[in-house]
Formats: C-alpha cells, structure tokens, sequence
C-alpha cells in the first residue's frame, strides 16, 4: 500500500494535469503567454510560502543559488506557456516527461555522476515516445504539432537544468527554505521582467479570469504538494514514478473532458489520440526503467 505522504505526489500529477488543462482554456479565450505565465509564477510564488513555517534549524542557502533556479525555472515556464499556446495539452505536458531522461544526463555531464545501462534503453524508449506524441499530427497541423513538442522540449530542458542546481544546493541548506525562496525570486523576477517588458501580462481580459485563476492556483498546489511528498516521504524515486504520471493523465483527460474547456485536443481524431496515449505510455516506462 502507497504511503499517504508519497500519494502527495500523484495529486500533485493530476493537479498539474488540470492546471494545464485550465491555463490552455485560458489562452483560447483570449489570454497571451505572458499573462498565463506571471499568473502562475506569481501563484507558485505565493502558495508555497508556508513552507517557511516547517523549516528545520540548518542555515540558509545563499540568496545567490535560489535566484540562478529561479532564473532557470522562469525560462523554462517561459518555453512552457509557449507551448501550449502553440498546441494542444496532450501534445505539451507529456513532452515535458523527457524532464527525468534530462536530469540523468546534466548529472552526468556536470557533476561527473555514471549513466547506467538502463538510462541508453530509457533514452531509445524516449525516442520513440517523442515520434508518437509529436510524429502523427492531423492533416495540416504537422507544422505547429513539431513546434510544440519543441518548445516543450527546450522548456524540459530548463526544468531539468533547475532541478540538478536544487537538488545539489539545496542538499547544503535547510530545503524548507530554498524552494519557497526559489519561488518567490520567481515571483519578484516576473513582476519585474513584464513590467519593463510587456505590462499586458498584468493586465489579463476579464473573460479569461476564471481559467486563468483556477489553472494558477492549481500550478501553485500542486508545486507545494509535491514538494511535500519528497520531504514527508523520504522517497524521491516513488515520488517521481508517481508524479511522472502526468503525461498520461494528460493525455486522457484531454482527449474525454478537455471538450468541456473549449480544448480542441479530441479534434485530432482517433488516430492520432491512441498515438499521443501510446507515446506517454511508452514515455511513463522510459522513467520508470530509470528511476526503479
């Protein structure tokens, strides 16, 4: 039976699900990229401040090493909202699956750590779940389809970044302490990047205000959420496993509920769904095959 703390972490994969599901819905009703991205930047900044109130008594991490993640984190939600304004959910959050296969590899290439066997086999599974998810498009959409998985990749590749830098410099502090720091330099950098360079982002149509606010206060739960089930649970490889899930969930939630969002990812057709879920599937085992 799943420790509660560790089933933190599959909330945290369907949270996520529905946020991206709500943030898409609000960029077809007329938000920008930029608006979806402060919104949630400024959520996550906001809900996982409470952390402060677990902290433990080790000091702090410099102010230094959680501005360079936050800096990392924000472009890589930058390529993200990119993403999905481009294409559809289904296509977006499965790609960034790819995240874990990432991390692997910067270990390896910054810190020195091996890369077993089993990472070459995840890494050829990938492959082949990047072809199903972002080969098979509908007549005409292969175009946008290649783009965003791409963008979904470089944003994967941000994330990846943020996650190595976290998990060696937050070993060296109170972790209670860097994350909502992170996140709220996050916050501080968006206000201050869209302020100089597009203040639209502050300024979001009030039509989109429903979806905007639930996709952003959902982004920030589950952020906090998982981080609770990494720290709770002392398990970071069931946690992941659990949380990885979300390129499925995303996949058949899109294709069922989606249409109730004014999401367009069933429009694709039959073909092409089986596809994207056959490649999230494959993805899902590729993370598996490194984490377990």
């Amino acid at each position: 039976m799943i420790h509660s703390s560790i089933s933190l972490a599959l909330v945290a994969a369907l949270g996520y699900t529905l946020a991206a599901l709500f943030l898409k819905s609000s960029l077809q009703r007329g938000a920008n990229a930029a608006q979806v991205n402060f919104a949630a930047n400024l959520a996550m900044g906001l809900v996982v401040q409470p952390l402060w109130f677990f902290q433990g008594p080790a000091a702090g991490p410099p102010l230094w090493q959680p501005l360079v993640c936050a800096t990392t984190f924000f472009l890589g939600q930058i390529f993200t909202f990119a993403a999905l304004s481009r294409g559809d959910v289904s296509v977006a959050t499965p790609m960034m699956g790819t995240k874990i296969i990432l991390v692997t590899a910067m270990n390896a290439l910054v810190f020195g750590q091996a890369i077993s066997q089993r990472w070459w086999w995840a890494a050829a599974i990938a492959s082949i779940s990047i072809w199903l998810l972002a080969g098979v498009a509908p007549k005409g959409k292969h175009h946008d389809v290649l783009l965003t998985a791409l963008l979904a990749l470089v944003s994967a590749f941000f994330f990846s970044l943020t996650d190595v830098l976290v998990q060696h410099w937050a070993a060296a502090a109170d972790e209670l302490e860097f994350l909502p720091t992170m996140f709220l330099w996050t916050a501080i950098l968006s206000s201050f990047f869209y302020l100089a360079m597009d203040r639209s982002a502050l300024k979001p149509p009030r039509a989109v205000m429903p979806s905007l606010t639930m996709g952003a206060a959902l982004l920030g739960l589950q952020a906090g959420l998982m981080f609770l089930a990494l720290t709770w649970s002392h398990d970071a490889t069931g946690a992941n496993v659990l949380y990885s899930s979300r390129s499925i969930w995303s996949v058949v939630i899109a294709w069922s509920g989606g249409h109730l969002l004014g999401l367009k990812d069933v429009e694709a057709g039959l073909p092409v769904m089986l596809s994207r879920l056959a490649g999230a599937l494959l993805l899902f085992g590729a993370i598996i095959l490194i984490l377990l």
